[in-house]
């Protein structure tokens, strides 16, 4: 766990204009290859640099610790790198994009298994993992987050189970301007409460903002 908590907290912290990408430092599965594939897909889903901003600024607002941010961050991921996982499979990404992947139901039932099954023996043989109790709930309002931020543009999320009946707000669309505004605003009013709040970890959230710049 040190050295995925050392590995952000040095993306965060070092100033150098060769730095590697976040997803990389955070997750080992993410290489080169699939990093690159991103910008392909870029008109068809909301930005991962908003997911990021505000996986972080959440994180932060929670006053989750290091581990807790770093896991929100990887959460904020974790639907669409499903997908790219997927057409690494040979599936089309236009046909699978923002279906079961995206579905919060399903997420929801993890949580919900992973509170009554797996957290329960942790507490009984892994009780050092405990230290880091709040990777896990961080990890989750990752994945919603994402889901959150994509229920608020054209296109939309799964409802509920069924993937072709889609809930969508039509607040935003995607890889435009009101996309741009609407997680500026954000930014501004996390940067307010955190301040606000005398939050510890407002310039990591600055900082990181600023380096995805």
């Amino acid at each position: 766990m040190q050295p995925y908590c050392a590995a952000l907290h040095s993306f965060f912290h070092e100033k150098t204009d060769n730095r590697q990408s976040p997803c990389i430092l955070v997750c080992p599965f993410f290489n080169k290859q699939l990093h690159g594939r991103l910008s392909a897909y870029a008109s068809i889903r909301m930005k991962w640099f908003s997911h990021r901003i505000f996986a972080i600024g959440v994180a932060a607002m929670c006053k989750f610790d290091i581990s807790g941010i770093a896991s929100c961050f990887l959460g904020s991921t974790i639907p669409d790198s499903i997908d790219f996982f997927l057409t690494k499979l040979g599936f089309s990404f236009n046909k699978i994009h923002r279906k079961h992947s995206h579905a919060w139901i399903w997420y929801a039932v993890s949580l919900l298994f992973v509170y009554a099954v797996i957290i329960p023996r942790m507490q009984k043989d892994f009780q050092e993992l405990m230290e880091y109790e709040e990777i896990i709930p961080a990890f989750f309002i990752g994945i919603f987050s994402h889901i959150f931020l994509d229920m608020l543009t054209v296109k939309g999320v799964p409802r509920f189970i069924n993937p072709d009946k889609k809930f969508a707000v039509k607040l935003v669309r995607t890889n435009t301007y009101s996309e741009y505004i609407f997680i500026f605003t954000f930014f501004v009013a996390a940067c307010f409460y955190l301040y606000l709040t005398k939050n510890q970890y407002l310039t990591v959230f600055v900082d990181f903002v600023y380096k995805q710049l």
